[in-house]
């Protein structure tokens, strides 16, 4: 999200991927229909339309196999709403429906720490990595986590990692790049913009080139 009230955070991006989801669907045999509707669900989370994905979610059939991941879809509308803790309960209910349902630990992880209880949004990050060390997106967030708590090492780490399991991961790029022109490191910071700024349409290109140049103090 784009935060023009503090500019600091302007070129920080929201950890949600859509394509996490649908590798978990993939993996799930759900049945055609039950698929598309969860998939349409998603989409709307990913537009942030969460009426529209709260609607769609109620028209899916709850069964003992989608529950898990219907009731961690629940705690992500919470959890967009500012909801927190209802998340939280939501997210845990997905867990102890499905202990491996490793969606849930990250999202879970993403709840503890809007909740500023940081240990424990580590502690569920840590144990969605142990069920699956090869998501782009845990390694962002736990990037971000890092951040968080003033560890920069760690952060700069796990963007590599995230990095070097998706090299077009646009918001790891950007996010990336803030922390190393934060550390000084300009000319390496400007270098992973670029190539965040390549993955873009060009309409996206010409907005997003500008916002570049005016954090870098290019303002001609």
């Amino acid at each position: 999200d784009y935060d023009f009230k503090n500019l600091e955070e302007t070129f920080v991006k929201s950890p949600t991927k859509l394509n996490a989801y649908k590798k978990i669907l993939e993996e799930i045999d759900l049945g055609h229909s039950q698929d598309s509707l969860i998939e349409v669900v998603l989409t709307y989370l990913n537009n942030k339309d969460i009426d529209k994905a709260e609607i769609a979610l109620g028209k899916v059939e709850l069964t003992n196999l989608n529950k898990a991941i219907v009731l961690d879809l629940k705690g992500k509308i919470k959890l967009k709403r500012g909801e927190y803790n209802d998340a939280k309960d939501l997210f845990l209910s997905s867990i102890n429906h499905n202990p491996n349902f490793v969606i849930a630990y990250h999202n879970l992880s993403i709840c503890y720490s809007l909740l500023d209880q940081n240990d424990e949004a580590l502690e569920s990050l840590n144990k969605a990595i142990s069920l699956q060390e090869d998501v782009s997106l845990f390694y962002f967030t736990l990037a971000k986590l890092n951040e968080k708590n003033s560890n920069n090492d760690a952060a700069i780490k796990n963007y590599k990692r995230a990095l070097s399991l998706d090299k077009d991961y646009e918001e790891a790029l950007i996010n990336y790049s803030k922390l190393l022109k934060s550390l000084g490191e300009y000319e390496e910071g400007m270098s992973y913009l670029t190539k965040a700024l390549d993955l873009t349409n060009d309409t996206k290109s010409i907005y997003f080139k500008a916002n570049l140049q005016f954090v870098y103090g290019e303002y001609h």
